[in-house]
Parts: C-alpha cells; structure tokens; sequence
C-alpha cells in the first residue's frame, strides 16, 4: 500500500442531530460535538439551547425542521413559530404534523413566502397507538420515537402506513436512544413501540463520522487514473449508518475497503459490475454518486426505489436528469420511482452543473472533474451543509477545484 491520503469526515449529522435532542430532553444543554461541523448540526444546536426565543429558524434542514416541530410540540407552555427555507423544494411536513394532533398537539403550518412557518403552543402529549404515514420520510417516525419516552399515558405504538422510507435511518434513531437507556424497538415488521423509560446522559458519548460524505472518496477513487491510496479516519464496519453500503456498492466498481480500528483504507482493485440493477430505497443519499459514477465508468444502471428522492433539498431526480444530460448522458426514468441508462453518450452540451441549492449535488458531480477538465461547479458553498471542507479537502487531494 502506498503512502496514504488522510481525509477527516464530518460528523455524522443524522447521529449528532439524534444526540443533541437526546441530551436536551435530560436536560443537557451542552453538546459534546463540534457545532462548526456543518450547517445542519449548528441549526439544530442553536435551536436547542434557546430556552427563551418564540422565533426559531431550521433553515433548509429537514432534519431540524421535522426534530423540533416533535419537540416544541411538547415543551409544554412555550409558544414558538418554527421556520424554515426550503429553496429548490419544500420539505413535507404535513403529514407529521398530522399525527401530532392526533396525540394532543397544538401546531399548525401558515406557511410564509420562505417555506414553512409553524405555530406551536406547547402542550402534554399522549401516547397510544397512531398510524404514520412512512413512504415520504423516515424523519415523521424518527422525530416521534425521540420524544416518545416522555409522552403521558399508554406507550407510544406507530403503525407504519405504506412502503417504509429510508429504513435504516429509523433504525439508527432506535440504536442511539437505546444507548441512552431508551426502551425502543420494532415490535413487528411494521410497528415500532417506546416505552416510558427516561433517557440517562452520556456526556462522552461518541459520535461517527459521517458515511454519507464518505461516497464522494468512494467516487474519486473509481474515477480516478492513479493509484493513490486514500484514508477516511474514524468510520467503522459496525456502524448504526446505512449508508455504510457504500463501501458494498463501489466494491463492484473498482474500490476496495479495507477496514482497521483507526479508519479504512481505499484503494483501486478490479472492477466487476458491467450492469447494476439496485434497489436504493434504504440508502437514497447513495443515488446521485452512484449514477455519475456508473455514467462517467460507462456501466449501464437501473436503480429503483427512488420515490422519495423527490421530497430532498430539491427534486433529485429532475436535477440528476437535467445535469446528467448537460454531460451527454441520457438518463431513462419510469415516473418518480426509477432511473436507467442504458450506456449511450451524446455530445457534451455543457461543463457547467447545476446545484439548484443541494450540497449533495455539488459533492456527488465534482469528482466528474477528473473526467471533465472544464467542469464547473455553480454556486459551490451549499456544501456548508453537510461538508464544509469538502472543497478544501479535494484541492489537497487532486490539486484543483472545479470552480475556478
């Protein structure tokens, strides 16, 4: 193995933003996390330690957005207007507010030119047995499993209603309450159940990075001509994250993960995949890497389970569509549900790629830069959502950013 590359991820935001609700709910108001990691978790923090304020901005974080309508929903007495910027797309929320009604709530979203704006007098809310609907997101059910421990009366059960979005996010929402103490689990297939048992504070606990940014190394690595070694610090095979996948996936197109106690090492090895047809539905912050992957490698895809890509930062799919055809790949689509390529390239009509404000799409199209030369990266700071060094971090890589 060659002299390594050592990249420091972000944390992973999905398991701080679980944390810090976490630790609020004990009465914890210090995070032990680095709240400069990206915009998500300084949304979410900022949010939780105002005891005071009757205005909180989420911003453009569907996370915070769906976490802190759950919880000020049961910060009872405190009055609290909840906004939010949803950009190239509004985040749903409806259908969670829904169910907190159900359980005693007083919240209702009047909406602003901006995006949502919630009203929120804080009340005691009840347990017992509620439907969600689960195909839009995951977060509906994570931010309830959170809080559930202090509902008053029955336990909560949630019926989950329809194809279950982003399984494994849920899943990572009951690992970490149960490190706090929490009493959660599926009780079947469809069904999660929390008992009243309060969380316990853990002020040392750990928190992964993120594996979501990993891809964007998984991409350079395969699209890369030289034989660099890479190390991502910190990330585990044991990890609570989905997206941990990744490390599967790029397997079958020329990444080899090799695991240690420290960090895992990526290297180039054979490529195997001529054709992938996959189900992403667990693992929807995977897609865009793996379809320019996949095009710029010349590997013809049909990914499926697609459905919810349309409810991000912006509509996933019609971006991937538009900027995919910018490089001269044709993408096929059956509706919201899946996209194809069947290995045609046409001419380049563009070198410019669109962001339309997701900081996953500037992440998962700048390793096309080693393909692209001219590739240009408009508006390349919405990566301060999730990976603020990202840009720092490629220039020390390959020496180049695909905006200058």
């Amino acid at each position: 193995m060659n002299m390594p590359t050592t990249i420091r991820l972000p944390l992973s935001k999905s398991i701080a933003n679980r944390v810090m609700l976490i630790r609020v709910l004990t009465g914890e108001r210090l995070f032990p996390v680095d709240v400069d990691e990206c915009e998500d978790i300084r949304v979410m923090a900022r949010a939780l330690v105002s005891s005071s304020e009757t205005l909180v901005n989420a911003g453009a974080s569907g996370t915070a957005l769906r976490f802190l309508a759950a919880y000020f929903s049961m910060q009872e007495g405190r009055t609290v207007s909840l906004l939010s910027e949803h950009g190239q797309g509004m985040r749903p929320i409806q259908g969670l507010l829904d169910v907190l009604r159900r359980m005693g709530a007083d919240i209702a979203d009047v909406g602003s030119l901006r995006g949502h704006q919630i009203l929120i007098n804080g009340k005691k809310l009840r347990g017992g047995e509620i439907s969600l609907p689960a195909e839009i997101s995951s977060q509906y059910a994570s931010a309830l499993l959170l809080i559930a421990p202090y509902v008053s009366g029955e336990e909560l059960r949630i019926k989950m209603e329809g194809a279950i979005a982003s399984r494994p996010y849920i899943d990572m929402t009951l690992q970490v309450m149960r490190d706090f103490g929490g009493e959660a689990s599926w009780e079947d297939e469809r069904t999660l159940c929390v008992k009243h048992t309060p969380y316990v504070n853990l002020p040392h606990y750990l928190i992964e990075p993120d594996w979501s940014a990993a891809a964007y190394w998984y991409e350079f690595m395969a699209l890369s001509s030289d034989a660099r070694t890479l190390f991502l610090s910190g990330l585990r095979a044991d990890s609570y994250q989905g997206d941990s996948r990744v490390a599967r996936y790029f397997d079958m197109l020329g990444v080899q993960t090799t695991y240690t106690p420290e960090g895992v090492y990526l290297t180039r090895k054979v490529r195997t995949a001529e054709r992938l047809e996959m189900n992403l539905s667990d693992t929807p912050d995977l897609v865009q890497s793996l379809v320019v992957t996949c095009a710029l490698l010349g590997i013809p895809f049909v990914f499926s389970g697609l459905h919810h890509l349309q409810y991000k930062e912006t509509n996933r799919l019609v971006a991937l569509i538009a900027e995919m055809a910018s490089l001269g790949y044709t993408l096929g689509h059956d509706g919201a549900e899946t996209l194809s390529w069947d290995g045609a390239v046409r001419p380049v009509q563009s070198f410019r790629i669109h962001t339309y404000g997701d900081h996953r799409m500037a992440m998962a199209f700048a390793p096309a830069y080693l393909c692209f030369p001219n590739l240009t990266i408009a508006n390349p700071e919405v990566v301060s959502k999730s990976y603020p060094r990202f840009w720092e971090d490629m220039k020390g890589v390959y020496g180049g950013l695909p905006f200058e």
